[in-house]
């Protein structure tokens, strides 16, 4: 394979898509499309503000406008599409699984929409196209010498077409684009077929040839070879945009000095293999495999091996290679970071962290998360990836600092001594632990006064909530009596519709020992077919909230050990939970002859999950 040209190859002419849409009623890919740019622009901003705005941790950061690049029409270089048994070609509309037959889409690449009509009239007349086996399309434009489209078949599983019948079908789609329009050059028309079940959702690549692949390129970066499923963004001149903010504001914070830039997430490698060609030493993690082989294949092609790395694993795999990391270039899925990543990041040796999501909520939420590790977000920028929606993407530049301190609920005296609740955040275990980088004692020593500072109870590390400490050994054991004579309440979101009030007598066993045990639960609310519950532990045995309610089939929602996976994982794509949800609202104790009350409200990244669950009904 031979390097395509050094220049930046520019767009083709062809004829301006149409400014109307004629499946507007019913497609809903384009809810904005009849919304005025300023007003869409300004929608886009609000709703990064307001997800900003969830958490106190992020007051500070400004808002920016929303940055619109390039075209509003014609810009979407890639494109998924459905297909039903009837040889509808499309997406979904909205709310059911009914196939919008989109003959004309004025947001996709003029260049995908030929090859589209080309598609779709021989839909049930080439062995290939069968709609009894084709289940999707996927189209994707790619940019090297010339324009290229990269069509991926998804045929039901075990009826995959011939290597034959794909080249057939290849060469007639080549011979009719070519004849159709001389003003787009096609360099290779690829057919590759993926292998899975009547879902259209298919990433996997069941036939992939390394000598069918295809070279793209953003901007002014290197040429980089793509493989048939590998990540894209849908707006070239908007991704070309925030390349090169990335690469201003790692320069700037170099100042001159070399680099060394560990990138997750990093699909073909676009950005990765521009900062290589600049000097940057580049460590880049992406688990798909074609995606990364072709990676590795690109840098030998433009000399750029000694300063790029490719690792083809999981994220979570890969979490070694940041400690050796100045800067952490991020660009995860709709669902932000797991929380094992973001302790990953608090422990490695990054001194700045690069965002990039088409999340603002998850993105807010990971932003709170990181600042408790110590990590302040520095500049926020706004890009207007995906005209005619109301989606946003977010680039967030992060900047390594001190640990901040617990927000105080209440204080007072006890004895010789004080007493201290704090509002203990997800993710951070009570005391030092050493799966964690940092606890919530720590930051609590930080108060004056509590420099000697001891928990009188404990949470789990991914339960927020209430946490009551002394400022000293002395005033332990009589904080410790008052608080078992008290009441400690929590909220729990819990699988399924429980009992309107339950009493729960089961004993806990702890390390060999059997322990009598009782939790009580009132159900509040029932949010999407789940339980939401005020529970009240009458002891304070280890996990016994967790484990009594996974005793009776209403396990904690995202609780990993005791609860129930596929609700687990089902909560973490769709409602954005990364973690268990359990929070300790309210603390009642009398301390020397007054009455203490402390409540904590629940946190915004539990909010954020109610909030979507309500939304999706």
């Amino acid at each position: 394979m031979k390097v395509p040209g050094g220049d930046a190859v520019k767009q083709p002419s062809h004829t301006a898509p149409s400014s109307s849409c004629p499946h507007l009623n019913e497609c809903p890919g384009c809810p904005a499309f009849e919304v005025s740019e300023e007003k869409a622009l300004e929608r886009k901003r609000e709703g990064l503000a307001q997800a900003i705005r969830r958490f106190d941790q992020l007051a500070h950061l400004v808002i920016p406008q929303v940055e619109r690049i390039g075209e509003g029409l014609g810009y979407r270089v890639r494109s998924k599409w459905v297909v039903d048994r009837e040889g509808r070609v499309g997406l979904y509309a909205a709310g059911s699984h009914r196939v919008v037959d989109i003959v004309e889409c004025p947001v996709l690449r003029p260049t995908l929409m030929r090859v589209a009509r080309s598609l779709r009239k021989k839909i049930g007349h080439h062995p290939a196209l069968h709609p009894e086996f084709l289940v999707g399309i996927d189209l994707r434009e790619a940019v090297g010498d010339g324009v290229g489209v990269m069509v991926t078949l998804t045929c039901r599983k075990g009826n995959v077409p011939s290597e034959e019948t794909l080249n057939d079908l290849e060469e007639q789609l080549r011979n009719e684009i070519e004849k159709e329009s001389s003003s787009i050059r096609i360099d290779r028309l690829l057919v590759s077929a993926a292998e899975h079940d009547d879902s259209p959702r298919t990433l996997g690549v069941y036939r992939f040839d390394k000598q069918k692949v295809m070279w793209d390129r953003i901007g002014d970066g290197p040429p980089f070879l793509v493989a048939p499923g590998s990540f894209t963004q849908v707006h070239r001149e908007v991704a070309a945009a925030i390349h090169e903010r990335i690469t201003s504001l790692l320069k700037s914070f170099g100042q001159g000095a070399l680099l060394r830039v560990v990138e997750l997430f990093a699909g073909s490698g676009g950005l990765g293999l521009r900062l290589a060609k600049e000097g940057f030493q580049v460590v880049a993690v992406e688990r798909f495999l074609p995606a990364a082989l072709l990676a590795r294949e690109s840098a030998h092609k433009l000399g750029v091996e000694g300063y790029f790395e490719m690792h083809a694993c999981d994220v979570r795999e890969a979490t070694a290679l940041l400690r050796a990391a100045d800067v952490l270039l991020i660009n995860p899925p709709r669902a932000g970071l797991p929380a094992e990543v973001r302790e990953a990041i608090a422990r490695s040796t990054a001194r700045a962290v690069a965002l990039l999501y088409c999340d603002p909520e998850t993105l807010a939420r990971d932003l709170a998360a990181l600042k408790v590790k110590g990590f302040e977000t520095k500049a926020l920028f706004a890009f207007d990836m995906m005209p005619k929606t109301f989606e946003v993407e977010a680039l967030a530049w992060l900047e390594r600092g001190s640990l901040p301190p617990p927000r105080a609920l209440a204080q007072g005296k006890v004895g010789r001594g004080q007493w201290l609740v704090v509002e203990k955040f997800p993710h951070e275990p009570t005391v030092p632990h050493p799966e964690w980088g940092n606890s919530l004692l720590e930051r609590v020593r930080g108060f004056p006064g509590f420099e000697r500072a001891i928990p009188v109870h404990r949470l789990d590390a991914e339960t927020s909530g209430c946490v009551l400490f002394a400022s000293g050994p002395e005033e332990v054991e009589p904080l410790s009596k008052a608080l078992a004579a008290g009441t400690k309440r929590y909220l729990a979101l819990v699988r399924g519709i429980p009992h309107a009030k339950g009493v729960i007598r089961r004993p806990i066993v702890h390390k060999g020992v059997v322990l009598p045990a009782t939790t009580r639960y009132c159900r509040l609310e029932v949010i999407g077919g789940h339980g939401l519950l005020e529970i009240r532990p009458e002891q304070g045995r280890t996990h016994q909230i967790r484990k009594h309610l996974a005793a009776i089939g209403q396990a904690i929602v995202g609780d990993k050990r005791y609860g129930h996976l596929p609700t687990n994982q089902r909560f973490q794509s769709l409602f954005a939970l990364d973690r268990l949800f359990l929070h300790c609202a309210r603390i009642e104790l009398e301390i020397d002859g007054n009455v203490i009350e402390v409540s904590s409200p629940l946190p915004p990244d539990l909010v954020l999950v109610l909030d979507r669950l309500k939304a999706h009904g």
